[in-house]
């Protein structure tokens, strides 16, 4: 004989215990709140399953055609880059242009050209947010095996400039060290000033040329241009107290903070 789970067992005693002494005519409504305590419980128990429909939907890109270029490369953006309410899809690549998938309500039609995404700039990490306060979404984007990282800046009419070096967020490597191998990156208001700032974060470079920064939004007087305050006071300050540097290595964010775990940052 099966045994019941355990949670089915404790409804039906449950039941048993309050029809002590109700007359037989009740009998058929407490065998109906048994049946409907087994339909929960199973339904309960029953473990989620998802089916992948990428395909059918319109999202058929090819993420690299170099099997050996960083394999771990490449990040995805939720966003509504065009303001129509229906949240869109970004996706890095590490050797051909990203990909913009624009959601038509019915399933994904790839926009990437129209919106300005034809050049191979070389992506890992991606976050997506308003920085200039103009009421779009933009997109910053980690360098991978690239120079510097990069930032694409939301016209408000389906089109997007890359505008790092111009802006402050490009962290270019320093002559005739290694490429850039940015990782994650997170957006968020930390000083509450009302725009976003960007802490980034670099994987296996020594501390002499590391990416990882804290790039503070220059706020209403230029906004969404940027200065690195990775060694401000009030920073430094936290790494003395832990007695090592900070990195953001593993990021979490939300509209008004950015965290950091620590680990190890360009100390000069």
């Amino acid at each position: 004989m099966t045994m019941l789970p355990r949670p089915l067992r404790a409804i039906i005693r449950s039941i048993h215990s309050a029809a002590a002494g109700i007359p037989p005519a009740a009998y058929s409504v407490i065998g109906a709140a048994v049946s409907l305590a087994i339909v929960h419980v199973n339904s309960a128990a029953a473990l989620p399953s998802f089916t992948n429909v990428a395909a059918d939907l319109g999202i058929t890109h090819l993420q690299s055609t170099t099997p050996s270029i960083e394999p771990m490369s490449g990040g995805v953006a939720v966003l509504d880059y065009d303001g129509d309410g229906r949240e869109d899809l970004f996706f890095t690549r590490p050797d051909l242009p990203a990909v913009l998938y624009r959601n038509t309500g019915f399933g994904f039609q790839d926009v990437s050209a129209a919106a300005g995404f034809t050049n191979i700039e070389p992506g890992s990490g991606v976050a997506s947010g308003d920085i200039n306060n103009d009421g779009y979404a933009d997109l910053v984007v980690m360098g991978v095996q690239s120079t510097r990282d990069y930032l694409y800046i939301n016209d408000g009419h389906g089109k997007f400039t890359e505008q790092a070096i111009a802006r402050g967020t490009d962290i270019t490597s320093p002559p005739g060290s290694l490429s850039r191998k940015s990782q994650g990156v997170a957006l968020g208001d930390y000083d509450g000033d009302g725009y976003l700032d960007i802490m980034t974060s670099d994987h296996s470079r020594p501390m002499s040329s590391n990416g990882s920064r804290l790039l503070h939004n220059m706020g209403a007087a230029n906004p969404g241009h940027f200065e690195d305050v990775t060694h401000a006071p009030d920073w430094t300050s936290i790494a003395h107290r832990w007695q090592q540097p900070i990195l953001p290595m593993s990021i979490a964010s939300s509209p008004n903070s950015l965290t950091s775990i620590t680990t190890a940052i360009p100390t000069s």
